[in-house]
């Protein structure tokens, strides 16, 4: 490959990492092109990619990206399933679900939100509730309290109008017997 190639391979691969939020690190080793390419199947479905990627490329594609506390990883054969989602969750469960299946292949590592985790903790990330569902909770928990605040609020208006509507039945009752 000429220089000039390579070059326009290393800013496209550049742009690719920066706009990434979320890549999970993996030693592919032992895997058959079918189980990549399933593997590469399941992730497009979740809004990820998996990309393998000579080392050296992808050390000097990282570098200024948010990706760059990885190159410690890059070491052996690395793939790289990066998400553009919001929510790094599902990119994480299938590949805990598809390693389940697949022992060879090991989770070296994970980088969310710049931070760096190690492989055994991509399984707790992968356990965790989808942001949706986390937001459903928040938001439950919210107004939960002032829903039960409005109630109280309202108990001494509710009072008084079934006082009044009282009162009103029983002045019509005794216009209507004094009639």
């Amino acid at each position: 490959m000429i220089r000039r190639d390579k070059e326009i391979v290393l800013e496209k691969m550049r742009a690719r990492l920066a706009e990434a939020k979320y890549a999970i690190l993996i030693n592919y080793q032992g895997l058959t092109v079918e189980d990549t390419n399933k593997l590469r199947r399941d992730l497009r479905g979740a809004g990820a990619e998996l990309l393998v990627v000579k080392n050296s490329l992808m050390k000097l594609a990282s570098n200024d990206t948010p990706l760059s506390v990885c190159s410690p990883y890059l070491d052996g054969p690395t793939a790289l399933a990066l998400t553009w989602a919001k929510d790094p969750v599902d990119a994480a469960k299938i590949v805990i679900a598809f390693n389940k299946d697949h022992p060879k292949m090991e989770i070296k590592a994970a980088v969310v939100d710049g931070e760096l985790v190690h492989g055994p903790d991509v399984k707790s990330l992968s356990e965790l509730p989808s942001q949706e569902l986390l937001v459903a909770r928040l938001l439950g928990a919210i107004s939960f309290p002032l829903t039960g605040f409005v109630r109280v609020l309202n108990g001494p208006i509710q009072g008084l109008i079934t006082a009044l509507d009282a009162l009103r039945r029983k002045r019509d009752e005794e216009g209507s017997s004094a009639s």
